[in-house]
Parts: structure tokens; sequence; C-alpha cells
């Protein structure tokens, strides 16, 4: 009886599989052959109905191959913001199973990264802050699966993973205002970056929104010789030159932030008491100014790990279009506020 039985049961097909996850039947030979076209996530599940169901197939292991991440020397000269998104890089894609080599160049010399590229076998590249037009081109007729962090590019084939700048800085420079904050100054290099100036444009449209106007008075947007590693001579000469000092101001990263809060405490400004100050990028380098600093976070790990999960899905779905993923990033209130 028992042998009966077994003859007349049906052997389990392809198709059984689509219609328990109402899937199409391409889709999960795809999974099982371990083709790219479908996600990781698609593919652990069709495996596992696979067992399920006893389905009899030879599993193989996933060939994961190298992903390279690729930084340009001047990411070093900001190693409080880049450390922490290098190393959630390399801990997600060594966690996903792939190889992973790290290559260091000088932004002069694209012509290095120009050899990476041709004599490396990536599955994927994941680039930290910017390369020129030549290595964009150069990626795209390569077909080469590419993220690149920080940076903004224009390709229909290469992803990328931003801070929300200006939304991030509206909503902060809005709960300024909110706190009866009305008379408030900028600091930071908007030539300097793209995100300088999208943040700059967030602090445009918080006061348009309030119905404010910016008294460029107390704003200083340029004239810095060297904004990322060195901002203090011209935000000294600039705040020491105000006839009149704002209610608070909003700076676009760290070390601006860090620089505008020993000047103003030297020329005899109690925080907050006289002035607030909010900064953007929330690293090591303010943690322990006194008293502390409210700070747009950017949090480091999770960039590094949706960078990767970008990087996978392009290499899942190579055709899809090029995305720009926009990281929102929330104000941690602390002591350089007040209500007034």
């Amino acid at each position: 009886m028992d042998i009966e039985i077994r003859k007349r049961r049906k052997e389990v097909t392809l198709e059984d599989i689509a219609k328990k996850l109402n899937i199409s039947k391409n889709a999960v030979s795809v999974a099982l052959s371990n083709k790219p076209g479908v996600s990781e996530k698609t593919r652990q599940l069709v495996l596992q109905t696979a067992r399920e169901l006893g389905y009899k197939f030879k599993e193989k292991e996933i060939e994961k191959g190298t992903i390279g991440l690729i930084m340009t020397a001047n990411v070093l000269q900001d190693p409080y913001f880049f450390s922490a998104i290098v190393y959630s890089v390399e801990n997600e894609i060594r966690k996903k199973g792939f190889e992973f080599s790290l290559y260091c160049i000088s932004s002069e010399k694209e012509t290095s990264l120009d050899e990476i590229l041709s004599n490396g076998s990536f599955k994927g590249i994941i680039i930290v802050s910017s390369v020129g037009k030549n290595v964009i081109d150069k990626i795209e007729e390569m077909r080469i699966p590419t993220v690149i962090i920080d940076n903004l590019v224009e390709s229909s084939w290469i992803d990328t993973v931003n801070t929300d700048n200006k939304r991030s800085t509206k909503a902060a420079i809005t709960y300024l205002i909110s706190k009866g904050y009305k008379h408030i100054g900028f600091i930071g290099d908007i030539n300097h970056a793209i995100s300088y100036k999208e943040r700059w444009q967030g602090f445009i449209e918080a006061h348009e929104q309030c119905g404010l106007e910016i008294d460029k008075e107390v704003c200083k947007i340029e004239g810095f010789k060297d904004f990322s590693k060195n901002p203090e001579p011209e935000i000294q000469e600039f705040l020491r030159g105000l006839k009149r000092v704002p209610e608070a101001f909003f700076c676009v990263s760290d070390l601006s932030t860090l620089v505008t809060a020993n000047t103003l405490k030297d020329m005899g400004l109690q925080i907050p008491k006289d002035i607030a100050i909010v900064g953007f990028d929330d690293t090591e380098l303010v943690k322990h100014f006194k008293p502390s600093l409210s700070m747009i976070h950017i949090d480091r790990d999770y960039y590094g790990k949706r960078a990767v999960k970008q990087l996978l899905e392009r290499i899942d779905f190579p055709s899809k279009p090029a995305e720009d993923i926009r990281i929102f990033c929330r104000l941690n209130i602390r002591k350089s506020i007040k209500n007034i």
C-alpha cells in the first residue's frame, strides 16, 4: 500500500514552487541556479521552499567574488567622518560572504584607478567621495556594478548614496525657529562641496517656509582658502567683525562648528545663554565640547550598510535604473540650544 502511494505521489516541479511563492517559474529557476536576476531575499526563500517541498536539486555555493572599496586620498583628511563608513562597508561585505579589497588613490592621479578597474576582477565596486568623469565613463563601459558614497554623478548605471542635506537642514532650522530663534547665521563654504550647497538651500527653504528674511550680514558662505582643512582664520575674522551677533549659528560641518563655538567663547559669549549653535555631521570631533553641541547626526554605520545593500541590488538587477538614495539625518538636541 505504501509503495503504491509513493508511486502515485506527484513529483515536485519548479511550477509547484512558483505557485507556492506566487512568483514566476523563471524566477525559481534563476534562484536555484544561483544566477543574477532575483534578489538575495527571494533566492533564499526559493531555496527554503524547495527544501520544504522535497524538490531535488543540487545546491551550489554562490560564487560571491570580490567587492572593491575605492577611496580617494582626500578622504583621509576627514578620518572622523569617513573611517566609520569604510569600517561599516567592510564589515557588511564580509558578512555577506564576499572578499574585500581596499584601494586608496590620489584624486589627481586617476590613471591609477583606471588600472585598478582594468586589472581587477570585481563583482562590484563601492567608491567613497568623488572621482572624475573619465572614471565614471570607464565604469559604465565595463558595466561593473557600482555605488558611490557622498557624491552625485550623472549616470544611468551607477547608484549613489548621499545625505538628504536639504531636508535634514530644513528640519533643524525649522526646529530652531520654533524655539524662538528668528535671527540665524550660517557658516560654510557652499562652493566647496555639493553637500554644503544643499545645506544652504535647506537653510533658505526653512526661512521661506516660516516667513523670515535671511540676514546675509551674518552668513559666511564663501571666501575660504581651505574650508575642509583649516577654516579657522576666515571664521574668526568673520565673527570678530560682526556688527551684530545673531541669536544662533548653523554650521555645515563638525570642524566649522567647533571653530565657531570656540571663537564665540573666546569673544566672551556664553552658549546657549547668549547664542545657540547647531552643526552637521556629529562625529567624535565635537563630542568633548562643553556645553554639548546640538548636531545633525549622520549615522555612518547605517550609511555603509545601505551602500552595500544598494550594491547587492545592483548586482542582482544590473539593468534597473540608477538611483540616488538619500538618507535623512535627525537633529540630536543637546545643550547648545535653549527656548527664547
